[in-house]
C-alpha cells in the first residue's frame, strides 16, 4: 500500500515538472506591424504612438514608429485593444480581438484634430544660415536684439550688411543696393528706403536672402546686389496666433499681432504691428589736412541725432492650395507712419596751431509723413524640392509722403544767423508691376532661368525752398517735377 502511494505522488512530481517546463501558449511571442502617416500630406509620422491593452490582464504595452511611420512590436499572443495616437491627430481605436499569430495591421492615417486643447507645442526658433547657389537665406528667429524693433534692426545683423546711424544700407560697404519685399520692388521701401525700413516692425519679417550674383530676373544691373526681404505667412494648421507688446528705454513702445486659420485648402493670415520709437544717437567726425597749408588745418564735426518715428504696419492675405506643390496667395499690406527728427551739428574749424577759426551750428528739424499701400496676386508651383519653381505675380502699389524741413546755420563763437531755410517736398508714386520666373536647376551648380517683366510707374514730386541768408534778400524756389 505504502508503495502504491508511493508511486502514485512520483507521478503527480513527474506531470507537474514536464508541463512546469513546457512552454504555456500564452507566452508565445508574436509580431504586430504596420505604417502611421498623416491623411493631408500622406507624409509619415515618426514618433507616432501604439498602444497595446490586454484585455484579460489589463496589462498596457506598446511601442512608437520611425522616421519612416513604420512599427514592429513584440508581443505574447492575447486578445488586444490597439490604439494609434499622435499629438494633434485625432486617435484610431481598433477594438478588442484575439492576436495569435504574425499580423501586418496596414496603414493608418491619422487626421488633424482641431479642436484638441490637451497639448502644448512649443517651438522654438532660431536663426540660421541656409547657403545656396545663387544667394545665402537668413532665418530670423526670436532674437532679443531684434525685439520691438524694425526692418533696419534685422538687417543690421546680416552679416555683410552695415546699417549707418541714419538708417542707410549698405552691402559689403557699397551703398547701391536694390531692396526687394517678397522677391519685388514694394511701396513698403519706399522712395526714401531708409525712412520706409523704420515702418516695417521686426516680427512681420521671417527671412532676408543675400543675392551677390542677382540674375537678369530681379532686374538688377549696377547693383552691388539685392537684399530680399520675405514677410511671415504662417502656416500652421488650424488656429494659430501670438500677440506681443514691448517697452524699452530709451523711449519705446510697440505691439505685433500675428494670426493665421489654414484648414487643407485655405490659409487666412494678417500682421500687424505698431511702433512708438525715440531712437537718439550720435557721430563725431574730424578731418585733417596732412599739407597744413589750409586756413582750416583742421575740421571737426559732432553730431547729434533725436528721431521720434511712429508707424502701424498691417498686412492681410489668404492662401488656396490648388494642390500640394501649387498655391494662390492674394495679399493687401498697408502701412502708414510720421517721423520728426531733429539733427544738430556742431561743427569747429582749427588752424595750423590747433587755435579756433570759426565755430558754428546747424540744426535741421524735419518732419515727414508717409502713407503705403500695396495690392498683390501670386501664383506658385513647386514642382520639387530641388529648387523648380514656376510663380507669377500681379502687384499694384501706392505711396506718398509728405515732408517739411526747417533749417538754421548760426555762427556760434560771433552768435550771428548766417542762414535760414525752408523745405517742402510731396512725393508720390504709383506702380503696376507684371513678372513671371521659371526656375530649373540641373545638378548643384546649374541653374536655367527664364521670364518676363513688364513694369509701369508714375512718380509726381512737387519741391518748395525757401532760403534767407544773411545780409541777403529771401529767395524762393519753387519747382513741380512729374
Amino acid at each position: 500500500m505504502t508503495k502504491k502511494y508511493s508511486f502514485l505522488i512520483f507521478c503527480l512530481f513527474l506531470t507537474t515538472f514536464i508541463f512546469s517546463q513546457s512552454p504555456s501558449s500564452t507566452e508565445k511571442e508574436i509580431t504586430l506591424s504596420g505604417k502611421v502617416i498623416d491623411e493631408a500630406t500622406k507624409q509619415p509620422l515618426e514618433y507616432a504612438t501604439i498602444i497595446l491593452k490586454n484585455t484579460k490582464t489589463q496589462k498596457i504595452s506598446g511601442g512608437i514608429t520611425d522616421a519612416n511611420g513604420l512599427f514592429n512590436i513584440q508581443t505574447p499572443v492575447g486578445n488586444y485593444a490597439i490604439s494609434i495616437e499622435f499629438i494633434s491627430f485625432k486617435a484610431i481605436k481598433i477594438p478588442a480581438q484575439n492576436y495569435n499569430a504574425n499580423k501586418n495591421l496596414g496603414t493608418f492615417q491619422l487626421k488633424d484634430d482641431t479642436n484638441s486643447l490637451d497639448e502644448v507645442v512649443i517651438i522654438a526658433e532660431k536663426t540660421t544660415v541656409d547657403i545656396r547657389l545663387d544667394k545665402k537665406v537668413f532665418n530670423i528667429g526670436k532674437d532679443l536684439s531684434i525685439r520691438g524693433g524694425n526692418a533696419s534692426d534685422v538687417l543690421g545683423n546680416v552679416p555683410s550688411v552695415q546699417v549707418d546711424v541714419e538708417g542707410n544700407v549698405s552691402l559689403r560697404g557699397n551703398d547701391n543696393v536694390t531692396i526687394l519685399i517678397d522677391g519685388r520692388p514694394s511701396a513698403l521701401v519706399g522712395i526714401n528706403g531708409a525712412e520706409a525700413l523704420r515702418q516695417i516692425p521686426a516680427e512681420a519679417i521671417e527671412r532676408v536672402e543675400v543675392i551677390t550674383s542677382p540674375s537678369a530676373r530681379y532686374d538688377a544691373e549696377g547693383t552691388a546686389g539685392i537684399l530680399n526681404i520675405i514677410l511671415r505667412k504662417n502656416q500652421l494648421k488650424g488656429f494659430n496666433g501670438s500677440m506681443q507688446f514691448d517697452l524699452g528705454i530709451p523711449e519705446r513702445y510697440g505691439s505685433a499681432l500675428n494670426f493665421n486659420l489654414r484648414s487643407k485648402k485655405w490659409n487666412f493670415f494678417t500682421n500687424t504691428g505698431f511702433r512708438y520709437n525715440a531712437v537718439p544717437g550720435n557721430a563725431f567726425n574730424s578731418n585733417i589736412d596732412l599739407t597744413q597749408t589750409r586756413e582750416n588745418a583742421k575740421v571737426e564735426d559732432t553730431r547729434k541725432f533725436d528721431r521720434l518715428g511712429r508707424s502701424l504696419f498691417t498686412s492681410f492675405g489668404t492662401e488656396y492650395s490648388i494642390n500640394n506643390n501649387s498655391s494662390i496667395i492674394a495679399n493687401i499690406i498697408y502701412n502708414v507712419g510720421n517721423d520728426d527728427d531733429v539733427n544738430t551739428n556742431v561743427i569747429n574749424r582749427f588752424d595750423t596751431a590747433g587755435n579756433i577759426n570759426q565755430t558754428g551750428t546747424r540744426i535741421q528739424n524735419e518732419s515727414e509723413d508717409e502713407k503705403r499701400v500695396q495690392y498683390t496676386i501670386d501664383y506658385v508651383n513647386n514642382f520639387n524640392d530641388k529648387g523648380k519653381k514656376l510663380s507669377a505675380s500681379l502687384q499694384f502699389s501706392s505711396e506718398k509722403e509728405e515732408g517739411l524741413s526747417n533749417i538754421s546755420e548760426t555762427e556760434t563763437s560771433q552768435n550771428i544767423l548766417n542762414d535760414l531755410e525752408r523745405v517742402l517736398q510731396n512725393q508720390n508714386e504709383d506702380n503696376v508691376l507684371l513678372q513671371i520666373d521659371y526656375v530649373h536647376p540641373v545638378g548643384e551648380n546649374i541653374q536655367y532661368e527664364a521670364g518676363y517683366r513688364g513694369n509701369y510707374r508714375n512718380i509726381f514730386n512737387d519741391f518748395y525752398f525757401e532760403e534767407r541768408e544773411r545780409n541777403s534778400q529771401m529767395v524762393l524756389l519753387y519747382l513741380i517735377q512729374v
